[in-house]
């Protein structure tokens, strides 16, 4: 049976149950706005931060429902999120930031709500304020731990070392290059590919270019390149090797040219912002400069769901779901907004397009001279979440 201060406990941990979406929604906006976190460096890491992030919640509230029947074991989930942040360079001082965050918010829902509970004495309050700081501070040890350990697995390996410097440079720090065996005072261009083959490719390319390779392999499935050449690379020209040597069953997103330390690390930034747009076969060879404004947009939230919810969701009414609709905007727009010419692709009649760019009017209740743009960067971001 348990006493009232314990019933009290239980009842505020069921009530923060109750709102635990909201506190893990609150959390993940929080954490992602810390400085160096918006962006992770490979998609690995940012897919998982939700989950530890839940997990560590989950981890608190059953420590305020349990009380002093014993803390639970640290979740497995926080447990795999330290060692993939260790693994993927990510500090240990932006992890602990993370945790440290995370329990700011939790704690101020929790001690906001036990402060309206008239059953919940003072003692009890601070008692269970201080069983709340030593669960983080056993926490944090814990996290720490796992990360060090993995660290120094890690760290056990020439290309990982490798791989770590190129980290602790891109996030600008200034350290000692020479065992990177690639001079930074030159052209560089920055690739970003994936698949067990695609390290040998890069260096096959950088050799028919004539330039010095920097490659290294932040996991096992993700490459990062940089090809350096002491003389200033053509952009307008640049897109043909690549294009004409690269296989085509491997995705490959390129920066573009930039000179020294800085140009080195701004187009790693664009190839990483350009290979999130990578969506099929046919399109594996992607330039930053062709899908600079595509990346920008899917980058925030704020511009792809209207885009979404203003130019496709309205076609979406139609029998097929709009699929006839968005296939004859994406042949009208690659025909250079031709309707002869869409028509030939679509095998239909050009009165048959017509009608259809009617409808789509209709629909969105808006001439199509006036939403061009806007209409093919939604048909774009739909085409790369579909197939990425």
């Amino acid at each position: 049976m348990m006493d009232p201060s314990e019933q009290a406990r239980a009842a505020l941990a069921e009530r923060l149950c109750l709102r635990r979406a909201e506190i893990e929604r609150l959390v993940m906006d929080r954490v992602c706005a810390l400085p160096g976190t918006g962006n992770e460096p490979v998609p690995e890491c940012a897919e998982g931060l939700l989950e530890a992030i839940s997990a560590a919640i989950g981890h608190a509230l059953t420590a305020v429902h349990s009380g002093e029947r014993g803390v639970p074991h640290i979740p497995l989930a926080m447990v795999v999120r330290a060692r993939l942040c260790a693994r993927t360079g990510i500090s240990i001082d932006t992890v602990l930031r993370r945790y440290c965050a995370g329990f700011m918010l939790f704690n101020d829902f929790l001690i906001s709500d036990a402060a309206n509970d008239d059953r919940l004495s003072g003692e009890a309050l601070r008692h269970l304020s201080r069983s709340q700081s030593s669960l983080f501070e056993t926490t944090l040890e814990k996290i720490s731990a796992e990360y060090y350990r993995e660290a120094g697995e890690v760290a056990g390996t020439s290309a990982n070392r490798l791989a770590g410097l190129v980290r602790r440079l891109l996030a600008g720090e200034l350290i000692e290059t020479r065992a990177l065996e690639y001079d930074l005072d030159r052209h560089h261009v920055a690739a970003i590919s994936r698949g067990s083959q695609a390290p040998e490719e890069l260096r096959r390319l950088a050799k028919r270019m004539g330039c010095r390779a920097l490659i290294v392999r932040p996991t096992h499935e993700t490459t990062w390149a940089w090809l350096g050449s002491r003389h200033k690379m053509d952009c307008r020209e640049l897109p043909s090797p690549f294009s004409k040597n690269w296989p085509r069953h491997l995705p490959l997103a390129l920066g573009e040219p930039g000179h020294g330390y800085s140009g080195w690390r701004l187009t790693h930034e664009q190839a990483h912002a350009a290979f999130s747009t990578v969506v099929s076969a046919t399109q594996n060879v992607v330039h930053y400069a062709d899908v600079a404004l595509l990346a920008s947009i899917r980058r925030d939230e704020l511009l792809t769901r209207p885009l979404h919810n203003l130019y496709l969701a309205p076609l979406a009414d139609e029998r097929d779901g709009g699929a006839t609709l968005r296939d004859t905007l994406r042949a009208y727009f690659a025909a250079g907004q031709n309707g002869s010419s869409a028509a030939a692709a679509l095998k239909v009649s050009r009165q048959t397009v017509t009608n259809r760019l009617k409808v789509i009017e209709d629909r969105l209740g808006r001439p199509l001279t006036t939403c061009t743009g806007e209409i093919e960067a939604a048909l774009r971001l739909a085409d790369v979440d579909r197939l990425s």
